[in-house]
């Protein structure tokens, strides 16, 4: 039987793994993609980007604006 550190480390490994594909299929603007969906899943009861984009763990600033 597994232990729970063996666990808990092979989700860890999957959620990398998977946070990598993501972060490579999205192109152009994927820093400030990756940090909204950190501050979305971080952030309790926001209720817009802006209120994300100040959250601690976006570090764009205060900026929303994606360059194409």
């Amino acid at each position: 039987m597994k232990s729970k550190e063996t666990s808990t480390a092979m989700i860890i490994d999957k959620l990398q793994d998977f946070r990598q594909q993501v972060y490579r299929f999205l192109g152009n603007g994927r820093d400030a993609i990756f940090d909204l969906m950190d501050a979305v899943l971080t952030s309790p009861r926001v209720k817009s980007f802006v209120e994300l984009s100040l959250s601690a763990v976006y570090r764009r600033n205060g900026q929303v604006c994606m360059n194409h």
